[in-house]
């Protein structure tokens, strides 16, 4: 709800508020579909104010403790919510690369796409990933 509040709001002024919101509710637990969605609603707000930064921050530290456990579809998005938003975060993309990696079968084009634009975006190498694509 807060994902598609932040995507939403034409109000820019209460955007802070909405992403304090989701600071808060990331730091009590969220599955990586959460993680992946307000990732995707910061970059969809184009937010690069302190409180965007902080809840990617919040964000990138949840993904790197549960990427195992995101699908192909919330790793692709993620990673891409990251690179739109110029958040330079290669520790949390090179993980993502890596889980790509070992279960490569199971991403889509869409996913692929995703990841190595991320990659390219943020200038962030990932070598096994580039040979496989």
């Amino acid at each position: 709800l807060v994902a598609w509040a932040v995507s939403s709001v034409r109000d820019r002024r209460i955007l802070p508020l909405l992403f304090d919101i989701a600071t808060k509710r990331v730091a009590v637990g969220a599955v990586p579909q959460d993680l992946s969605s307000i990732a995707w609603a910061v970059a969809t707000a184009r937010a690069r104010d302190p409180a965007a930064q902080a809840l990617l921050v919040r964000i990138s530290t949840e993904s790197q403790a549960k990427v195992r456990e995101f699908v192909p579809q919330d790793i692709a998005m993620c990673a891409w919510a990251f690179a739109k938003v110029a958040q330079r975060d290669g520790r949390l993309l090179r993980l993502f690369a890596d889980e790509a990696l070992g279960r490569f079968g199971e991403l889509n084009g869409q996913n692929v796409s995703n990841l190595v634009w991320s990659l390219a975006t943020i200038r962030e190498m990932h070598e096994p990933l580039m040979t496989v694509v």
